[in-house]
């Protein structure tokens, strides 16, 4: 009998006889374990697993990437799992752990450093280019950057062209988790185990736990428990502890929790892929793109996941579908010493966009032009067959591009900012800094961006979203599906629409946990993106409900599906951001003014919703970026304070897609940076190479430009 009690979070759970597990890592970077010396193995208290007691599959597979459970004698990472330790007390726990000693002969450390990149670390490799004009390429090598950032040079005519170069790397961004990583495996006498943990991907956890105990999946069962916090990348990491978890409960007998600590889930759980790109641009004095050449390299760790999904979604953000006939990308793909990365926030390879967008601000500050018109006369009018579509391996169908939905929010955002005013006001001041006896520095920024809404992954097209509805004695509709959200707030909404639609109040409308054993397979709801598809499905499982209920007496079951091909569309949402703070030159402390969103997203499901993704995305972001999150920085995290208080306005448009609804997706996450660090350029009149941008940082680069 399922009830429909509230469920518990996963810290909430506690099973007769459970034991709790930790795992022991390596403290070496990169070597071969040679020996070990582990304390007495016949102690009851506690019980040390190794590889040699994983009964199936050493390792749990991904996209045809594999990543080990415990490491045999090889690490490639500081903090690669070694052995499991489950122990009935602190007490025990500390003796097993202090008494375990690793013997590892260290390799050389595989760096993400240019300099230092040897060939075998790189796994992935590829270019593409086009030309919509063959006859008039362009020669680099003839231009020079003839303009600085404060000197006031122009092009002498028409046919000039400026050669602009920038640099920008970007440290690892782990989003915000309320949750912790972690599983409960739970054995049963009849040798079928249950696996408690958060993930989006619940029959990904069933497959990795049955392969690595040589079971069939239709032995474990996986409970999601509730969720507290917006899941992003959890996709296969859960996978991973569980496998741990299940194996130390297969070895024990008993139920075992296994829970990543704040410093293990910081240093060890996948971050955002850190990268470093170069951007060479030829343009003209009216601000007309003549060619860009883009190089981007990509630190994808020691286990390399999801690179063949990497060039697309980084071709698309890293251009932007900018207007130019020139474009060329070189992509690598890096493995180094560092725990296996990801993507966290969608799979548009978002963060690329502050880098384009401080590479354009940097060429109209420098031809002194607005960043708002330049943005009107060089976005694509149309997408054209031989840029875009050669770059997808396959594509079905286009990418849906409409220029009248960017131009609406480029001039709505511009206009609720009064962007051009300040612009050009805070342009004057920073070329009369000499003059400026105020002791704050002022700066406002501009950002355009776009999201994907096609299916994150190739290899979920033949997917399908899936649901059971139950509509029961009582008139209690009753919904099971293995999709999970991606916080708990989609629950109303789920209940909302389809309240809506089959006219139960919401209070009669349950959504089931998320179960193996209840719920039909039913594709992951990943990379923010699923909320308009899922809708979807529920619109469709509500119109089959309709129609029994017309004919049939209650109790009424239905089981619905829908195909992701189906609803792959590549319609993209757009957004613009606008960034307003100050710089107090004595403090160093960043002050942000305000910040403007507009968004073109189509018809919006729940605004309240839609809002609360958006500040969440925007203080994400400005912790990410301001290395606010970073310990290290104590005096820049008190400007957390400032982000929670910061004027926010948002504005929602649909000028194209009419009664379709799409997602916000990583918009905030996307559009922020790149409006932050554009004020920051501008106030602080001094180009910036990487992220975070601390308080250290920020004194760094003034003390630098008072001695000029």
């Amino acid at each position: 009998m399922i009830t429909k009690k509230k469920q518990l979070f996963l810290n909430d759970y506690y099973l007769p006889n459970m034991l709790n597990a930790l795992v022991f890592r390596s403290e070496k970077e990169k070597g071969v374990i040679k020996s070990a010396k582990l304390p007495p193995l016949n102690d009851k208290n506690y019980t040390i697993i190794s590889i040699n007691d994983i009964p199936g599959n050493k390792e749990i597979s991904f996209l045809n990437n594999q990543v080990p459970i415990l490491t045999d004698k090889k690490v490639n990472y500081k903090g690669e799992p070694v052995y499991i330790i489950t122990y009935k007390n602190e007490e025990s726990r500390k003796f097993a752990v202090n008494g375990i000693f690793l013997d590892i002969e260290q390799d050389p450390y595989l760096s993400f450093l240019k300099d230092k990149i040897i060939e075998e670390q790189i796994v992935y490799k590829k270019s593409y280019s086009f030309s919509d004009d063959q006859d008039s390429k362009i020669d680099f090598s003839q231009l020079s950057e003839n303009i600085s950032l404060n000197e006031n040079k122009y092009l002498e005519s028409d046919n000039d062209l400026l050669l602009q170069i920038d640099n920008f790397f970007a440290n690892p961004y782990h989003t915000r988790y309320c949750e912790p990583y972690g599983a409960i495996a739970q054995p049963e006498k009849n040798g079928n185990i249950n696996i408690y943990t958060v993930t989006q991907c619940p029959s990904h956890v069933q497959k990795s736990v049955a392969d690595t105990l040589g079971i069939s999946p239709k032995n474990v069962k996986v409970i999601i428990t509730a969720l507290s916090s917006p899941l992003e990348g959890r996709i296969w990491y859960p996978s991973l502890i569980s496998c741990q978890a299940a194996v130390a409960a297969w070895k024990t007998g008993k139920p075992v929790k296994l829970i990543l600590s704040k410093q293990d889930t910081d240093n060890y759980t996948p971050a955002q892929f850190p990268f470093r790109i170069t951007y060479k641009t030829a343009i003209s004095k009216i601000g007309k793109l003549k060619k860009m050449e883009i190089n981007l390299e990509i630190d994808a760790g020691a286990y390399p996941i999801i690179i063949d999904e990497l060039y697309e979604k980084s071709f698309f953000s890293a251009t932007g579908f900018l207007d130019c006939p020139d474009i060329s990308m070189n992509l690598s793909v890096i493995k180094t010493s560092k725990p296996p990365m990801s993507f966290i926030s969608s799979f548009n390879f978002s963060m690329l966009n502050i880098s384009l967008e401080k590479h354009i601000s940097n060429m109209v500050r420098k031809l002194r032009l607005s960043p708002v018109e330049w943005r009107r006369n060089n976005t694509l009018e149309k997408l054209l067959k031989n840029r875009y579509w050669s770059v997808q391996k396959e594509p079905k169908q286009p990418i849906t591009y409409n220029k009248e939905s960017i131009l609406s929010i480029i001039d709505a955002i511009s206009v609720a900012s009064d962007f051009e005013r300040k612009y050009a006001s805070f342009e004057l001041m920073r070329t009369n800094k000499k003059n400026n006896k105020s002791y704050k520095l002022s700066g406002i920024g501009f950002s355009l961006a776009f999201f994907s809404n096609a299916i994150p992954l190739k290899s979920m097209e033949k997917d399908k979203l899936s649901l059971k509805m139950v509509l029961d004695n009582s008139s209690n509709l009753n919904i099971y599906t293995l999709t999970v959200p991606n916080g708990n707030h989609n629950y109303d909404i789920w209940k909302k629409y389809t309240g809506e639609l089959l006219e139960i109040p919401m209070e009669k409308i349950y959504i089931l946990p998320h179960r193996t054993d209840i719920a039909t397979t039913s594709a992951p709801y990943v990379f923010s993106k699923g909320l308009a598809g899922f809708s979807e499905l529920l619109r469709k499982a509500s119109h089959n409900m309709q129609k029994k209920r017309a004919k049939n007496s209650l109790p009424i079951e239905i089981t619905t599906s829908l195909s992701l091909e189906t609803l792959n569309k590549n319609d993209l949402s757009w957004g613009a951001a606008v960034v307003e703070l100050s710089i107090d030159t004595f403090t160093y402390e960043i002050e942000i003014k305000g910040v403007w969103y507009c968004f073109d997203c189509g018809y919006m499901l729940n605004k309240d919703i839609m809002d609360k993704s958006v500040y969440s995305g925007i203080i994400d972001s400005l912790n990410w970026i301001s290395g606010a999150s970073e310990k290290a920085w104590s005096l820049q995290s008190k400007n957390i304070r400032h982000f929670m208080n910061i004027p926010i306005f948002t504005e929602y448009t649909n000028v194209t897609k009419k009664n379709k609804s799409f997602d916000i997706g990583d918009l905030p996450l996307s559009l922020t940076p790149g409006a932050y660090y554009n004020a920051l350029i501008q106030a602080l009149g001094e180009d910036i190479y990487n992220i975070p941008m601390t308080i250290d940082k920020v004194d760094t680069i003034l003390n630098i430009s008072r001695q000029k």
